[in-house]
């Protein structure tokens, strides 16, 4: 039955892409705020597809401490699946994502990130990349928007360790925000780099912020520490 969901739901996603990407080209010629209206809806259905076609549904827990972010606000989230970069749409407000410059370069489909103003990083670029990177962000933050970066730069197998990446602490330095922590369990219902998906609840965990002014290796180990740990928790507990 799995295998039946996950070809139905591969038949429906990239259906509706393809569909999408061109009944969708009249927002390019909208501003970047307008055009987001229609490209969160876009991301909505793609949640609606996970949700209905794999039974994948999520929770949300909030550490006491913590909040769900309403607006601007730097997010660092744990990265096990396709999963989050999808339905994060659905209880963050107006993400902007901290993505691989190649993304965008996909025909038709890249130019929708380039006007909805994701944050795009050209890993070869070096420094240069970073300083782009910090002043990208620097403007979703002042436009209100939430910021979300995977802090180990890729997805990562669960179960699997992989270190977190020096651009998450050149951030939390050069915004100078809080930043907030998210674990989730999303790799035990769609693993990475799997066509198989299998239904279940994915828990989302909001950890409390981590306050600016550490040095940045202080900020990288007590953030690893906090997603590590809780995502630990989630595992032991279901």
């Amino acid at each position: 039955m799995n295998l039946v969901r996950s070809c139905v739901y591969a038949a429906a996603f990239y259906g509706s892409v393809f569909i999408l990407s061109f009944l969708m080209l009249p927002t390019l010629l909208l501003s970047s705020d307008n055009a987001r209206i229609f490209y969160r809806w876009w991301a909505r259905l793609s949640a609606n597809l996970i949700r209905y076609i794999l039974r994948i549904d999520y929770r949300i827990e909030v550490e006491e401490g913590a909040a769900l972010p309403e607006g601007a606000a730097l997010v660092a989230c744990k990265h096990q699946s396709a999963w989050e970069t999808l339905v994060s749409y659905e209880f963050l407000a107006d993400p902007a994502f901290v993505l691989k410059k190649e993304l965008t370069q996909i025909p038709v489909f890249g130019t929708y990130l380039i006007k909805s103003k994701q944050i795009s990083v050209d890993r070869a670029a070096g420094s240069k990349a970073l300083r782009g990177m910090i002043a990208d962000v620097q403007h979703r933050i002042e436009e209100g928007r939430t910021v979300v970066i995977y802090p180990q730069g890729t997805r990562v197998k669960l179960g699997v360790k992989a270190p977190y990446q020096p651009g998450i602490a050149a951030l939390y330095r050069g915004v100078n925000v809080p930043v907030v922590p998210i674990a989730l369990d999303s790799g035990k219902f769609w693993p990475r780099n799997s066509f198989m998906k299998k239904p279940g609840i994915i828990t989302v965990r909001v950890l409390k912020p981590i306050e600016p002014g550490m040095t940045r290796s202080e900020f990288l180990r007590v953030l690893e520490a906090r997603i590590e740990k809780a995502c630990g928790e989630i595992d032991q507990n279901k």
